[in-house]
């Protein structure tokens, strides 16, 4: 069975529908270098909410589960895109 890799345009098209206003539609128009090294917290201003709510709708497009635990592993590698994308594809590569 081939694993499932979850890419960056994935992740953002989740991120844009939960901020779905200005900074939506500026996620949408962010180089991948930028994106990636964007800190969701502060760069994107998403709270902790919005973050589960983009991986929520991973989980259901994708049919993938994460772990609450995950969480905190992303937010000691600085809450940036990149952490949570790698915090993703490393849960769901196991």
């Amino acid at each position: 069975m081939e694993k499932k890799v979850i890419t960056l345009d994935e992740l953002r098209v989740a991120i844009s529908d939960v901020l779905n206003d200005e900074i939506g539609e500026d996620v949408k128009k962010m180089s991948d270098d930028s994106l990636l090294d964007s800190n969701m917290l502060e760069d994107l201003i998403m709270d902790s909410l919005d973050i589960i709510e983009s991986v929520m709708i991973l989980e259901k497009n994708h049919g993938i589960s994460i772990p609450d635990n995950s969480y905190e592993n992303f937010r000691k590698n600085g809450c940036t895109v990149r952490a949570l994308l790698n915090e993703i594809n490393r849960v769901i590569g196991q």
